[in-house]
């Protein structure tokens, strides 16, 4: 998010959370959403390909993706 003239990297897992199961939204607390402008966050930067079916992992060609992904320019 960039907030305050610079990026700022946000915990994804942090917060209240639908639960499919229940039907409900299951309360949690969180850091709040600047938490880490104040604090370090161990980033590892990976990239990868996903949806909701299909995972890529271009660093080695791992995974299961239909065909016309592993033809673009990134993974030769």
């Amino acid at each position: 998010m960039w907030y305050d003239g610079a990026w700022l990297p946000l915990e994804a897992t942090s917060g209240p959370y639908w639960d499919d199961e229940k039907e409900e939204w299951v309360s949690r607390s969180g850091y709040p959403f600047d938490y880490f402008s104040r604090h370090d966050y161990p980033e590892v930067e990976v990239w990868a390909y996903y949806n909701d079916i299909y995972y890529l992992d271009p660093r080695d060609g791992s995974g299961i993706a239909p065909d016309s992904w592993r033809e673009h320019q990134f993974l030769q």
